[in-house]
């Protein structure tokens, strides 16, 4: 088995207290993105949060991404995509806890 060398690991302890404490999810969005350039080398970077109770999806992406031409253009306005998520092997592992 491999491990981690310890400059990651002090990487990734840096990146966890950066986030913690970022107060405003907006800026928690976009700080998470952020740090993970030096860990994760990439031109362009993305994530989704998902809120299944209000079959929401807000999405992050940078650089910032021009938005979508409508709701349906985004993967929870696909009619079939909650129906589809509630399928996924581990979709009770993440949504089964707190928002």
């Amino acid at each position: 088995m491999s491990t981690i060398r310890q400059a990651d690991c002090e990487q990734l302890l840096a990146l966890t207290a950066g986030l913690y404490s970022v107060e405003d999810a907006a800026q928690w969005r976009r700080h998470f993105l952020d740090s993970l350039r030096p860990l994760i080398s990439h031109e362009f970077g993305g994530c989704h949060f998902l809120c299944p109770i209000r079959r929401e999806i807000r999405p992050c992406y940078a650089p910032e991404r021009p938005g979508p031409k409508g709701a349906a253009s985004l993967p929870a306005g696909h009619r079939d995509f909650w129906r589809l998520a509630s399928q996924h092997p581990l979709h009770e592992k993440r949504f089964n806890g707190p928002a």
